[in-house]
């Protein structure tokens, strides 16, 4: 679906890529996970809906299992890179 998107909707872009990044979360595929929500957190950058930074959060928070993973590490600092605090608070 995400190849459907208009490149022009971000927040749509970003909620699908959630929605992708929670799928591979529960296939526990967390480097392919982490990855898709940092994409999704990127695009923030965009269009900062706090809608869309609640549902990326609670991705993250999803993954906290993995927490010391690489991939999540990177994730972390993506996200940190967004203006995502580590606590969770913007």
């Amino acid at each position: 679906s995400m190849a459907a998107l208009d490149p022009s909707f971000v927040s749509n872009r970003a909620m699908t890529a959630v929605d992708i990044g929670v799928a591979h979360t529960r296939r526990r595929e967390i480097d392919e996970a982490a990855r898709v929500i940092g994409d999704a957190a990127e695009l923030t950058t965009v269009n900062h809906s706090a809608r869309l930074v609640t549902v990326i959060r609670g991705a993250r928070l999803a993954m906290q299992d993995w927490h010391t993973s690489p991939a999540v590490r990177a994730l972390d600092d993506r996200l940190a890179c967004y203006g995502f605090a580590p606590s969770g608070k913007t």
